[in-house]
């Protein structure tokens, strides 16, 4: 008994650092429900990339904005995403605060932002975080989880997932066509 349980401690250890020796995931990103890091040697991320991983079981990503920064502002805008109060160690951007236009949650149903790594120095390039639904602001950082090691924020890119249009629309838009076409045959044979 005492070995099985030896060997259950041991296992979990090992798998523990198995997990430790692979996260290499950049941020936090708050307020966010989870968070995926990108392929390996994949250093830019699209949303080709995101559909293909099934990035938080959702295959429908597309692009909304896309920030490049550079080496000197401190302060992003690209459409409703947002970078403010840039913090910069050694002339690199590692931290600062990321906000968003409150009118895109009616268009998604899951937001994602992205930081990508501008240095690109190990096998992770970008991490995906998953913004907790109706978030319009919070905090990023770009250190290793765990680490102090901060990266360079090359860009950060905003992906949606959209909002399905409802069934009853299409039976609604379907129905009012058929309408359509019944008046105008019965206009034609009058």
């Amino acid at each position: 008994m005492k070995k099985h349980i030896l060997f259950g401690l041991m296992l979990v250890l090992v798998m523990m650092g198995v997990n430790v020796a692979n996260a290499a995931t950049f941020g936090p990103v708050t307020p966010s429900l989870e968070s995926r890091d990108g392929p390996v040697n994949d250093p830019n991320d699209t949303a080709a990339d995101l559909n293909d991983g099934n990035f938080f079981n959702l295959n429908d990503w597309s692009q909304i904005a896309k920030i490049d920064t550079n080496d000197t502002d401190n302060t992003y805008t690209d459409g409703p995403l947002g970078i403010s109060d840039g913090v910069r160690q050694d002339g690199d951007l590692v931290s600062g605060n990321w906000s968003l236009d409150p009118s895109v949650w009616q268009s998604y149903k899951a937001i994602t932002l992205v930081l990508n790594d501008g240095r690109a120095s190990n096998d992770v390039f970008w991490s995906a975080w998953l913004l907790e639904p109706g978030s319009t602001f919070g905090h990023w950082e770009m250190n290793i989880i765990g680490t102090d090691d901060f990266r360079n924020l090359s860009h950060m890119t905003l992906y949606g997932s959209p909002v399905p249009v409802p069934a009853a629309v299409w039976l609604f838009g379907s129905g009012l066509l058929g309408l359509i076409g019944a008046a105008r045959r019965k206009s034609t044979t009058a």
